[in-house]
Order: C-alpha cells, then sequence, then structure tokens
C-alpha cells in the first residue's frame, strides 16, 4: 500500500468514524428527550387517573401498526390488589 494510499484511507476512516459518532450522540440525546417526554406524560396519566378516581387503566401509543410503548396504572382489581398491567 502506498503512503498516499494509506493516508486517503485513514482520513476516510476518521470521517466515518466521526459521522458514526455524531449519529450515535444524535440518537442518544433523542432517546433521553423520548425518555422525559413519555415519564411526563405517564406522570399526566397518572394524575388524571386519580383526579378521576379510575382505579386502574391500561395504555398504549401504537405507530403504523407497531406498539411503541403501553403500560398499566393503578389496580385491575382493587379487592386481590392485583396492578393493572398493559395488557389490561
Amino acid at each position: 500500500m502506498t503512503f498516499k494510499l494509506a493516508i486517503c484511507s485513514f482520513v476516510t476512516l476518521a470521517i466515518c468514524l466521526s459521522c458514526a459518532l455524531q449519529r450515535s450522540v444524535h440518537q442518544t440525546a433523542k432517546a433521553s428527550s423520548e425518555k422525559e417526554r413519555i415519564a411526563r406524560f405517564e406522570k399526566q396519566l397518572e394524575e388524571l387517573r386519580e383526579k378521576l378516581k379510575i382505579p386502574g387503566l391500561s395504555a398504549a401509543i401504537v405507530k403504523d401498526q407497531k406498539l411503541l410503548w403501553a403500560k398499566g396504572f393503578g389496580q385491575a382489581d382493587i379487592e386481590n390488589k392485583i396492578p393493572a398491567t398493559p395488557e389490561g
């Protein structure tokens, strides 16, 4: 391998790694932002459930027929203290 080819290969590798790192940082920030939004949404659902005195509920977010998020809040069975689940 010639010196010029080695330098070109190194520069190309450095550019690819830089792009991959930037994409990874962006995805991490996006995931963190999404986690924060979901946490706020869960808090709002729980507050609404308590305010309306709903014993238990299940909620889900679906996009393009793909389940993105699901969670149960409160109790599915108060007498037996069975928590609500995403399934119901």
